[in-house]
């Protein structure tokens, strides 16, 4: 197996039709929630292994990030900031169903993967 084969088999979360920026930042995105440092309310040991489309990702971050008061354009601006780093000003309001859910980092892992806990 290729070093290349052996880092994708090991991901808990592999971007299937993206390139090595968008799997590098989810990487990191998901070693943040991992961990629970920044503005995370809990680590997050249990995510589960799955693959997820780039548009599924892109559709989340939209969601729940805002670029002057508009939804985030990952196409325009590249990636947002990983959390602990995300300014209030670009977080989105939380859902209305869910007021109190968590961070936006929180959020956004949940709008990409589901309610896994």
């Amino acid at each position: 197996m290729q070093n290349t084969e052996i880092a994708a088999s090991a991901r808990l979360v592999l971007v299937d039709d993206g390139g090595p920026e968008d799997q590098q930042w989810m990487d990191q995105f998901i070693a943040s929630a991992l961990s629970g440092e920044g503005d995370w309310p809990h680590a997050h040991p249990g995510i589960p292994r799955t693959v997820v489309s780039l548009d599924q990702v892109w559709r989340a971050i939209a969601a729940n990030i805002r670029a002057d008061g508009e939804p985030w354009s990952v196409r325009e601006l590249g990636y947002p900031p990983l959390p602990g780093t995300v300014p209030a000003s670009i977080a989105a309001p939380p859902p209305p169903d869910h007021p109190n859910k968590g961070s936006t980092s929180h959020n956004l892992l949940h709008s990409i993967l589901g309610d896994f806990h």
